[in-house]
């Protein structure tokens, strides 16, 4: 008999963003076994209007379980922290009220994180259903809230670190997508709990493994994903700049964030005309220029937190056979070092990494060694077919050991 299985989750397709993509992925994968309900809010990240739009509305393919969203006022939530927790307030509380009303049992309740609120309106439907409840840590909140400097922040940071003590220990089994958290959270639940390292991953058709290396007219060097706080794309703008001089290497960057509007307007001020931005695409198209690339760029801030963390970005560019270049600290950098994916340095060496740029656009043997590498390494390590067996054991118990793959970063650690 199948299980019922209740997901939460504030971020879910058609939005755009690694968080939708990847609970999409774990809700398909469990439906194929379980009966999936998914509560979550319309699609507002990282602004509502963007889904209106028809490239927007084919973007899903979520098919075969029952979503139920929820619809909440509109918050200018990328530049203001004020608006972003009255957001997160509104949720929770909207969520919690559709929770109590609903009228069907649940076996297994699964939520993800963040925000804090999504897990503590799991602890609610834990206690309603009598369910087990499976906590799905995609980063380590209130600790994350450091890379903002900003009062509210810090308020909202050192008064939830209680609140994540609790949602720690009162979760059944715990997911996490970078194997950074794990002494972190130890530290919080002790050794006895289950924990299942499950990193975002791709599915077969997003591997590209035609990718030419050759010599080109033109050469790309891409960017895509969050312009915020703790992304370091002053280092890329810097870079574009010292290479006006070789008109055939192009910059591209795609995405969102806080910081998009202030790039933008950088980037015309100065008239940087070999830099393009783009704004937010569906995950389909952002593969499609991914493959059209040539190098693809990595920026993370040197701040201690940020060093547990692997963005989704650097999985999909590796998956796309891209070198990856740029500027990283800690798992990061551990991972695409470990994959021999490309070069990135830990601090904002601009000059370096324009000689080790100049040094890929003409040696194509170099981008091949860097690409096909990582590419490997990521059809090793983060496919999602070889999650889907791992998943299901973890999370219903699927104790069908002919499906198990021996995958040695996909462990559960006890």
């Amino acid at each position: 008999m199948k299980k019922k299985v209740l997901v939460i989750t504030q971020n879910f397709a058609p939005e755009i963003g690694s968080a939708a993509n990847r609970m999409e992925r774990i809700c398909e994968i469990l439906n194929e076994a379980e009966a999936v309900t998914v509560f979550t809010t319309e699609p507002q990240y990282p602004q509502r209007a963007i889904y209106s739009k028809d490239k927007f509305r084919t973007s899903s393919s979520s098919t075969g379980f029952i979503i139920k969203r929820v619809k909440t006022r509109r918050y200018a939530t990328e530049k203001n922290l004020f608006f972003r927790f009255l957001l997160y307030l509104e949720v929770f509380i909207k969520l919690l009220l559709a929770i109590r009303r609903e009228k069907q049992n649940f076996d297994i309740v699964l939520a993800t994180t963040p925000p804090l609120s999504i897990p503590l309106v799991a602890l609610f439907a834990k206690r309603k259903f009598k369910a087990e409840l499976v906590l799905d840590v995609r980063d380590l909140w209130p600790e994350s809230m450091q890379i903002f400097n900003h009062f509210i922040a810090t308020i909202a940071r050192r008064s939830s670190y209680w609140i994540e003590r609790v949602i720690y220990q009162k979760a059944d089994r715990i997911i996490v997508n970078s194997e950074g958290f794990i002494p972190f959270i130890r530290e919080k639940v002790g050794e006895s709990k289950e924990i299942l390292f499950l990193p975002n991953a791709l599915m077969p058709k997003e591997f590209y493994s035609k990718r030419k290396f050759n010599t080109k007219e033109f050469f790309k060097v891409v960017y895509v994903g969050n312009m915020g706080a703790a992304q370091d794309l002053d280092s890329f703008i810097l870079l574009a700049k010292s290479l006006q001089d070789h008109p055939h290497i192009r910059f591209q960057m795609i995405g969102y964030g806080a910081d998009y509007a202030r790039i933008r307007k950088r980037i015309n001020d100065e008239r940087l005309w070999n830099i393009e931005i783009r704004s937010p695409e569906p995950r389909q198209k952002i593969i499609e220029h991914l493959k059209s690339a040539d190098i693809a760029y990595v920026g993370l801030e040197n701040i201690p937190i940020l060093h547990t963390v692997i963005p989704g970005k650097i999985i999909d560019y590796m998956g796309s056979a891209l070198p990856i270049i740029g500027v990283a600290s800690g798992y990061s950098k551990k991972i695409i070092e470990q994959a021999r994916a490309g070069i990135v340095f830990e601090e904002k060496q601009i000059m370096a990494i324009k000689k080790v740029l100049l040094d890929w656009a003409s040696h194509p043997e170099i981008r091949f060694y860097h690409g096909e590498n990582g590419r490997a390494y990521a059809e090793k390590h983060f496919s999602w077919e070889l999650n889907q067996s791992l998943l299901n054991k973890f999370v219903v118990g699927d104790d069908d050991e002919e499906k198990s793959h021996d995958v040695c970063l996909e462990r559960v650690y006890k």
